[in-house]
């Protein structure tokens, strides 16, 4: 037993020892707040991958952040179509460090931890390729379909000397924006690029100084809040007034359910977390005279999409435990003037 203790503390040291050796190469910490890279909740991206024969393809994800049984937060990019098709990745982030740190695919569904980026110089990103990423760029100006991205951070990761380079290019709170693969010193090859962004968050929006627009794009699709009151959507076409003020505590965010799409208002506070209402997205068109959902009030269609709103009719559990008279009052009101989003309601 003595023996085999000694040859486990031996190990340890080593492992301690190599990693210490490793890290002490990518420990030069650079005047950078990485989260600021990391792209907004409730933001809707949309991409061009490239393939080598010049097919390209086109895929979206969306950024969610909900809260799991223990009050934790979750943050997650829900990515669907393209060539890797629909994917869940969820990420620790900090002003140290972006971490994936669990990955849903047709292949995986397991906890990983990768470092995707961090306020050092450069780091070993754990992938288990032995893969290393620089910062190789910074205030860089680049251009996408999407339109010209400026204070732009590039990060080179190295595999070894037989694979490529790869590039990607973060812009402040929209996250990556290009991808590029480096074959050798004069080859590159553009793997995808940001074709649009959807900005649905409902407190705040980017920083427009951060984005020019493109001037040969008619309209780079986005969402707002307009006089902190009026909630506006590019992408699918509508807007409507909100029924309370803007809130810290009210959350909204965009899933999917059953092939539809839904943008959904929560009201969150410590241990309460209230669903409010939700717009109902559907991409089959279908005319009032043959809406056969009671449950849902029929909003109209625009001919491309038709709209309801589900309104929650009952307060959650953890509303109710919270024993807070005024959080029940301030949900009840909204429940009370729901009748503002079906009168404003307007699509184009």
């Amino acid at each position: 037993m003595q023996f085999k203790f000694t040859a486990v503390l031996l190990l340890v040291i080593v492992f301690i020892v190599g990693c210490s050796s490793q890290d002490s190469d990518v420990t030069e910490e650079i005047n950078i707040d990485v989260s600021d890279y990391f792209p907004l909740i409730g933001l809707e991206r949309t991409y061009i991958e490239y393939g080598n024969t010049g097919q390209e393809e086109i895929y979206n994800d969306i950024v969610i952040q909900e809260y799991d049984k223990e009050g934790n937060e979750v943050i997650y990019i829900h990515r669907y179509g393209g060539l890797i098709g629909e994917s869940v990745l969820e990420y620790s982030v900090t002003e140290k460090e972006i971490r994936l740190i669990y990955r849903i695919n047709s292949l995986l569904n397991k906890e990983v931890n990768e470092l995707e980026l961090s306020s050092n110089k450069e780091w070993f990103t754990g992938d288990g390729d032995d893969s290393k990423s620089i910062i190789t760029g910074r205030d860089l100006t680049v251009k996408t379909k999407a339109g010209t991205f400026n204070d732009v951070l590039e990060v080179t990761k190295i595999k070894d000397s037989s694979e490529p380079k790869i590039v990607k290019y973060y812009a402040p709170k929209v996250g990556v924006i290009k991808t590029v693969y480096l074959l050798s010193s004069e080859d590159e090859h553009v793997y995808s690029e940001l074709e649009s962004i959807n900005l649905d968050i409902l407190l705040g929006s980017v920083d427009k100084n951060k984005i020019e627009t493109n001037d040969e794009k008619e309209e780079i699709k986005q969402q707002e809040i307009i006089d902190s009151k009026i909630y506006v959507d590019n992408r699918y076409g509508f807007k409507f007034q909100l029924p309370f003020e803007q809130s810290e505590n009210i959350k909204s965010n965009y899933d999917t359910w059953n092939e539809k799409v839904i943008l959904k208002f929560t009201y969150i506070k410590e241990d309460v977390e209230q669903s409010l209402f939700s717009i109902i997205i559907d991409d089959e068109v279908i005319e009032q005279s043959n809406w056969e959902n009671p449950m849902d009030v029929y909003l109209g269609n625009n001919g491309v999409y038709t709209f309801s709103l589900s309104i929650v009719p009952e307060p959650s559990i953890s509303l109710i435990q919270s024993g807070d008279e005024n959080i029940l009052e301030y949900v009840q009101s909204i429940m009370e003037n729901m009748y503002i989003v079906t009168d404003s309601f307007e699509m184009k």
